[in-house]
């Protein structure tokens, strides 16, 4: 039992400091010192937890594979966090924008209105298109950031299972 509650303890504290600290960090492409800490801290505390018997062997079995899941998605968030799109990328989709935009102009219309709203309409989607791409460059940061909502109710969990 003792183990049990050191293990939530620390669960506890490294999930506070990502909430608290490392999301705000990874809006930027960081990583927070203090949550890799907490992360190592709760490695050691489930190293230095043994099964008494046979019959903890298959929790022991199943908090390794919560563990390591809880490690693969800190290494995707991270990673998320600090990708950026590569300058090929951009040259690619700066260098087709121009030129669809330059190929409108090869169907003439007989109405000044009418060429000039189809490139608006070519312009625009590829505004859009543009900015869409800016928006999930950094999917920490901005508008249509992902939140720490689940993480939250998972801490308020956590609380709830230690007072």
């Amino acid at each position: 039992e003792a183990d049990r509650v050191r293990f939530r303890q620390q669960l506890l504290a490294y999930v506070e400091v990502v909430v608290s600290e490392e999301w705000d960090v990874m809006a930027y492409g960081g990583e927070s010192q203090r949550a890799r800490q907490e992360y190592d801290k709760l490695w050691n505390v489930y190293r230095e937890i043994r099964p008494r018997d046979l019959s903890d062997l298959p929790t022991a079995i199943e908090t390794l594979r919560r563990m390591n899941e809880l490690g693969e998605n800190r290494i995707q968030r991270l990673l998320r966090s600090s990708a950026s799109i590569h300058p090929a990328l951009w040259f690619a989709l700066v260098t087709i924008g121009a030129l669809i935009v330059a190929f409108s102009y090869f169907f003439g219309t007989r109405k000044l209105g009418s060429q000039i709203l189809m490139t608006a309409f070519f312009s625009g989607t590829l505004a859009l298109i543009v900015f869409v791409v800016i928006v999930l460059n950094r999917p920490f940061k901005g508008y249509g950031r992902v939140t720490p909502q689940p993480l939250i109710q998972v801490l308020s969990r956590l609380r709830s299972l230690h007072e």
